[in-house]
């Protein structure tokens, strides 16, 4: 499925209109200013299902679950189809939020051997309460999804109480950058090769 020049925000927070989702359209807000077509999803709207492991594997080549998963179906189409994503989370004791975890675990595992998303630009946003100390363990899981996926990650936007007004700056910033991105998929080449890196 082709790109669009589309930018995708999803919010992995049951809390709608929290921390994760002001920060998600924030960056929308800006990738909207600098001239992007934006869209805005909660993931507390889409929830996927547990992969229920089973066997045979035929999802890695099929390119999607055995099992009816509306959730999933939704999701991995609007990835699928857009030119750009912010995904965000709130951190909860050092990890993602367990409907973002379903998500992650289920692209794993039916586009893991893909190259469906090589090169597309993608922003991560965490939101640590408390002290803030889980900020990098809860971002982890994102990039780890943008680099098991060949995303082209761009720098991330750490946020805790005590930068929120530098975090919102930040994605704003993100957001413009990703406008600019959008649709134009970079993947990853090593020195002297002019194959994608997969």
């Amino acid at each position: 499925m082709p790109s669009s020049a589309r930018v995708l925000g999803l919010v992995g927070s049951p809390n709608r209109d929290g921390r994760t989702f002001q920060l998600v359209s924030a960056a929308l807000q800006a990738a909207a200013a600098a001239g992007a077509e934006v869209e805005l999803v909660q993931l507390a709207d889409h929830v996927v299902d547990a992969c229920k492991d089973c066997l045979p594997w035929n999802c890695k080549d099929e390119r999607e679950c055995a099992y009816s998963d509306a959730g999933f179906e939704y999701l991995a189409g609007k990835l699928a189809s857009c030119g750009a994503l912010v995904l965000g989370t709130p951190v909860y004791f050092w990890d993602t939020t367990a409907m973002l975890r379903l998500l992650i675990l289920k692209m794993f595992r039916v586009y893991g051997f893909s190259d469906l998303f090589a090169g597309l630009p993608a922003v991560g946003i965490g939101v640590a309460g408390g002290t803030g100390n889980g900020l990098a363990q809860g971002l982890r899981p994102l990039y780890h999804l943008f680099n098991v996926m060949q995303m082209r990650a761009l720098d991330p936007v750490p946020a805790t109480r005590f930068n929120w007004d530098w975090a919102t700056s930040r994605a704003q910033e993100m957001g413009a950058v990703l406008a600019a991105k959008a649709g134009a998929r970079e993947t990853f080449r090593l020195p002297g090769r002019t194959d994608p890196l997969v």
